[in-house]
């Protein structure tokens, strides 16, 4: 159950960072991290699990768009400032 929610709130926190909100993407990438590997251990206790099963499913997901996530607002900033050194010159 507690693996479900993590990922739950981790997948807002990711959806967040799309929206190019700063340092929200890596709270993401932490909870989807956190929710996977307990959602690994709870599967493992109790393999008919499904809230189990569907926290570690969601947090590999999250943790992935979340590192993507990441990657695209880096891009996009280093892209506005290379823009804004170039018009400064």
């Amino acid at each position: 159950m507690t693996a479900l929610i993590l990922g739950i709130i981790a997948a807002v926190c990711t959806g967040l960072s799309f929206a190019q909100i700063p340092f929200v993407g890596f709270i993401g990438i932490v909870l989807g991290i956190v929710a996977w590997v307990m959602g690994a251990k709870a599967v493992k206790a109790n393999p008919a699990d499904g809230q189990a099963k569907a926290g570690k499913i969601l947090g590999m997901i999250v943790t992935i768009l979340a590192i993507i996530s990441v990657i695209i607002v880096a891009v996009a900033a280093a892209a506005l400032v290379g823009t804004m050194m170039g018009a400064m010159m």
